[in-house]
């Protein structure tokens, strides 16, 4: 994993455009955004509460253990950085996220936060306590 920096702007911003987000929801410049051979993640934090806002596994390498390995990145970035639990976001009717997040955290540890504009919001914790 290495952290963002300047000459990625282009292939991060082709990778969102083609998923469909439009450029006023991209963020990855502004906020802690580590690239990998996988993919890449964008982490928010606001108010002490941790949210990925983007995860991108690249299309050439999208299988589930991909997403998987990803996601384990997170959580030990996440957990470096003191958090237990973060906030991700699926569109409505999107299945494959939230079945994501259950196979990595496990059905007990995700639980459904809110819904607004048709965004599904979830609470997934790791499972483990920092002391």
């Amino acid at each position: 994993m290495k952290p963002y920096r300047g000459h990625m702007y282009y292939k991060l911003y082709r990778a969102l455009q083609d998923e469909g987000i439009p450029e006023k929801d991209m963020v990855f410049e502004d906020e802690i955004t580590m690239v990998s051979d996988l993919g890449f993640f964008t982490i928010r934090i606001v108010e002490n509460i941790a949210q990925v806002v983007h995860f991108l596994v690249w299309p050439e390498k999208r299988v589930w253990h991909n997403s998987i390995r990803l996601y384990r990145d997170i959580k030990n970035i996440l957990i470096d950085l003191g958090f237990v639990s973060f906030i991700a976001a699926s569109p409505v009717g999107h299945k494959s996220w939230p079945q994501l997040f259950c196979i990595c955290g496990g059905k007990k540890s995700v639980k459904l936060y809110a819904e607004k504009d048709n965004i599904q919001y979830y609470v997934i914790n790791f499972g483990r306590h920092i002391q």
